[in-house]
This record gives structure tokens, C-alpha cells and sequence, in this order.
């Protein structure tokens, strides 16, 4: 980076050096080759960068005007003229050689943000396939546990019976859970998980969805992406709170931040889980939330 800034700096400095030696060589009336040789160097030196059809456009207006110069001084044209004519080309030489260099600038932070983007998208690919094996490996799993119970239960029965989820142990009903996450596979993975764990679980795709399901019914958890349109995970921790909904909230993550854990963790958050999450991982912390709620629910009243 240090030493780009120094290329960068001198790439600047140059032509401003040079067309002060034009102005010295005016001033003593020098009008050898020695003066077409410092026009036309920095005229090179600007078009030492990426070109852009504008600068391009520059550069040949200065060159053309060099070369007027060149024969109307060498007709016997007035010394003050000759020096306007330096002057000016002088500044559009400097302007040229500015322009190419912000145009050099643009185009490294064009070519960084490509660079950047890709980097995004081989990593959200990285984490489509580990999710994807996940959601293979729980469907083989329940797919196991199925034919395991079918063999235990056939001699007593002809037909298999469907896997039924465990009630909750008082048998009134079964733990409800709200996920919000936009990503459909996560989602059908985390629903996947959940009802396997024996609780209900209903799936938003975004903070506003999640807001009409909490108006239109209660839940004893909410776990919520943190990056989301329209309304993020942290924007729907805040309402919720002003709303006065105390039913506890983790946050799912993929891109894990001590910042966001921190404002998360300050408004009341649970919990911070790193996706993709291993299912024994997420109904222990599911758990731990769950009792932890309910003991200071217990605590308070």
C-alpha cells in the first residue's frame, strides 16, 4: 500500500516539476529541442496509466497545440505569445496527467471491489455446500430413525406408523419456535432440526414477516438471521422490546461480528449462533434459552 502511495505521488509530482522547467526555459528565451522534449514527456507520462477516451481526447488537443506552438514560434511570432502558448499547454498537460491519475484511482477501487465481490461469492458457495451436506446428512439421519422404527414395530403392526415428535413433558402442547431467516435452505434445515427436537416451528423470511407472525400469536423463541431485508435482526430485537414482547431471541450468523454481538447482547439477546450450526449444538442452545427464560420468568413472579 506504502509503496503504490509513493508511485501514486510521484506520478503527480512529475509533470508539476516539469512544467516549472518550462516556464525557467521561457524565461531565457531558450527555444531548442531541450523545451519539445519537457512538453512532450509529461504528455507520455500521463498516458502512462489506464487510458479513458476523455484523457485521450486531452492529450491529443495538448500535442496539437504543442505542435502550433512549435511553428508559429518558428515563423518569428511574438516571445509573449510563445509564453501564453507554453502556459497553456502547460495546463492541459497538468490537467490531462490529473485526470489520468484519478482515473487510475477509480479503476483500482473498481478492480478491489470486483475482487472483494468474488470473495463474497466463494464464500457464500463454501457455505451453500457445507449447508447443503448438513440438510443431506439430517435427511439420512431421519431417514434411519424411520426404517429403525418400522423394524421394531413390525411385528405388531402391518403398516408403519409415521415418526411422531416428542410432546412437551407436561402434554399440554409442544414448544413453539418463530425462525426468520431469508435463505430458503437454511430455513428448511433449521425447521428440518426443530421439529425433529420435538417443537413447532413456524418460518418467516424477514424482520416485517415476523412482526404480523408475533401479532397474530405468541412463541416461546425466536431465532433470527441478523442480516436480512427489509428488517434486520437487530432492528427486530428493538421493536420487539418497545412492543413489549419479552419472548427471548438467538441470533443466527454467518458472518460472525463482536459489534453486532455486543448491541445484540445489550438489547437482550439470548444468544449468538455461527451458521451453519450442527443440530445437537442448536437444540442445546435452544434448550439452555428456553430454561433460562423460564426460570427468570419463575424468578420474577
Amino acid at each position: 500500500m506504502k509503496r503504490r502511495r509513493k508511485r501514486e505521488l510521484l506520478f503527480m509530482a512529475l509533470p508539476l516539476a516539469l512544467s516549472l522547467l518550462i516556464f525557467a526555459a521561457d524565461l531565457r528565451a531558450s527555444l531548442g529541442w531541450s523545451v519539445w522534449l519537457l512538453y512532450v514527456a509529461p504528455v507520455l507520462l500521463a498516458t502512462w496509466a489506464p487510458w479513458s477516451r476523455f484523457v485521450f481526447l486531452l492529450a491529443a488537443l495538448c500535442t496539437a497545440g504543442i505542435v502550433v506552438d512549435f511553428f508559429y514560434s518558428a515563423q518569428g511570432g511574438s516571445r509573449e505569445m510563445a509564453i501564453f502558448n507554453r502556459s497553456l499547454g502547460t495546463a492541459m498537460i497538468w490537467m490531462t496527467a490529473y485526470l489520468t491519475f484519478q482515473h487510475r484511482r477509480a479503476s483500482i477501487a473498481l478492480r478491489q471491489s470486483q475482487e472483494e465481490l468474488e470473495r463474497r461469492i466463494v464464500a457464500r458457495q463454501v457455505y451453500l455446500e457445507r449447508l447443503g451436506d448438513l440438510l443431506q446428512k439430517e435427511r439420512m439421519e431421519h431417514l434411519r430413525t424411520k426404517a429403525r422404527l418400522a423394524e421394531e414395530t413390525a411385528p405388531a403392526r402391518s403398516v408403519t406408523a409415521p415418526v411422531q415428535t416428542p410432546p412437551e413433558e407436561d402434554g399440554s402442547r409442544r414448544t413453539s419456535i418463530l425462525v426468520i431467516e431469508d435463505d430458503p435452505d437454511t430455513q428448511t434445515l433449521l425447521k428440518f432440526q426443530l421439529e425433529h427436537g420435538g417443537y413447532e416451528v413456524q418460518v418467516a423470511g424477514d424482520g416485517i414477516e415476523a412482526l404480523l407472525c408475533l401479532g397474530k400469536r405468541s412463541f416461546d423463541l425466536i431465532l433470527s438471521d441478523i442480516t436480512m431485508p427489509n428488517l434486520d435482526g437487530i432492528q427486530l430485537l428493538e421493536m420487539t422490546k418497545k412492543k413489549g414482547i419479552a419472548t427471548p431471541l438467538i441470533f443466527l450468523t454467518a458472518q460472525f461480528s463482536g459489534e453486532s454481538e455486543q448491541i445484540g447482547l445489550d438489547l437482550g439477546a439470548a444468544d449468538f449462533l455461527t451458521k451453519p450450526i450442527k443440530k445437537d449444538v442448536l437444540l442445546l442452545r435452544v434448550k439452555d434459552a428456553l430454561e433460562k427464560h423460564q426460570m427468570e420468568g419463575t424468578y420474577h413472579a
